[in-house]
């Protein structure tokens, strides 16, 4: 028994259509998941603007501060809060339309609590990146020098 042309030529449609939608590769897929992802991949040229307790970084700083935060490695997310409120860094990101809201804590050896801040609730976790750590220290010694 033969397989009728409507068949074959609604599977010559709807496959390729699917494969489009499921494929986890796409850029639509990718772009939905960071944006709903506890820790986010930035991309550089659509981050409009970084800005570390309320003072926007430079052109050059921000890059640096992408590349560092792409790098971080996500440890784990926490329920409980194990950073000091000493020196809390508030970190925002905006990415086209956007925008990222966290807090940051100074660990110690590369280790940095962040909490985001979504909505209504407040996701705690940890990464590891010790160019993040030092890009953050700079900051902060600058903020409180000047």
């Amino acid at each position: 028994m033969a397989i009728p042309a409507w068949i074959a030529y609604l599977a010559a449609v709807v496959i390729p259509v699917l494969v489009l939608i499921i494929n986890p590769v796409s850029a639509w897929v990718n772009r939905w998941l960071s944006s709903v992802s506890i820790y986010p991949t930035l991309e550089s040229s659509k981050t409009q603007s970084v800005s570390l307790n309320g003072a926007e970084l430079s052109s050059d700083e921000r890059l640096q501060f992408i590349q560092a935060w792409n790098q971080a490695i996500y440890l784990t997310e926490r329920s409980e809060f194990m950073g000091s409120t000493y020196n809390p860094i508030s970190i925002r990101i905006k990415e086209e339309s956007h925008t990222f809201s966290f807090t940051a804590f100074l660990l110690g050896e590369g280790k940095i609590q962040l909490i985001r801040h979504l909505r209504r609730r407040n996701i705690t976790f940890q990464v590891s990146s010790q160019a993040l750590e030092e890009i953050l220290c700079v900051h902060v010694e600058r903020q409180s020098v000047g």
